[in-house]
């Protein structure tokens, strides 16, 4: 079963809403609850695709033996904006492109080509 709960919580006196999402076992003898999301961190770099950010969540459970379901970090590129020389303009499988006259760094479609072995 899952389920969205809302709850305010008292931290160090200070009262805060907090959501959660809920999930319990079949036997319900086990409740595993993520957390909300934390915010996105700042991005590791400031151009070409080549910077990386994240967000986190806590499993909260009543035991070691429940497990939350899904992830508990998600991480994701940022900055596409080209780079200026003397950097690489794009990272790692990254292409320049233009659309609507304005430059981008997105990532590289390579074709494959199947050829007759006869």
């Amino acid at each position: 079963m899952v389920a969205l709960n809302w709850q305010e919580c008292l931290i160090f006196g200070i009262t805060l809403a907090v959501t959660f999402i809920e999930t319990t076992s079949q036997d319900d003898s086990c409740t595993a609850t993520w957390h909300v999301w934390s915010e996105w961190s700042t991005c590791t770099d400031s151009c070409g695709g080549c910077g990386i950010y994240m967000r986190t969540r806590v499993c909260l459970t009543t035991s070691t033996a429940c497990n939350c379901e899904g992830m508990g970090t998600e991480l994701d590129y940022c900055n596409f904006d080209v780079c200026r020389y003397p950097r690489p303009a794009c990272c790692y499988n990254r292409a320049i492109w233009s659309t609507n006259g304005r430059f981008a760094c997105k990532l590289n479609q390579t074709t494959s080509f199947i050829t007759d072995p006869s």
